[in-house]
């Protein structure tokens, strides 16, 4: 088993342990995977609002139905990371998972107005009016 040697500013030395010269390389990559993601959305901050308004826009226009808020958000975010067109060394489960985070609450009130305009376009006046006249 050998050991590796690392330096410190302080001149002073550790003497680790292969397995632990492993651990140490996998945190450093997860580290600059995390800045990558991070160095990525924030490039593409502006990309995902204007993707969010648009894909929520067309189901307006289109008056696509979804059955509660979480499928109408999960479907939302979906078409989001589909539109961004995510490279292959950026997990796309990260990136759904940032949009859940940052955006959710937004796109779900979103959902809510959609629900409530439909709501009152059902809405009957006739059957209001007969109510007055009483």
């Amino acid at each position: 088993m050998g050991c590796i040697f690392i330096t410190k500013e302080l001149h002073m030395k550790y003497i680790i342990t292969e397995r632990q010269s492993n651990q140490l390389r996998r945190i450093i990559n997860e580290k600059s995977k995390d800045k990558e993601l991070d160095r990525f959305i924030k490039r593409r901050s502006s990309l995902i609002d204007e993707l969010i308004d648009k894909n929520i826009d067309e189901v307006e226009k289109e008056g696509t139905l979804f059955n509660d808020d979480y499928e109408y958000t999960k479907n939302i975010i979906n078409w989001v990371v589909q539109d961004m067109k995510v490279t292959e060394d950026i997990d796309e489960n990260d990136i759904i998972d940032y949009i859940e985070d940052q955006y959710g609450e937004y796109i779900r009130s979103r959902f809510n107005s959609v629900d409530d305009e439909e709501d009152d376009d059902n809405w009957d006046d006739e059957e209001w009016d007969d109510d007055d006249e009483n």
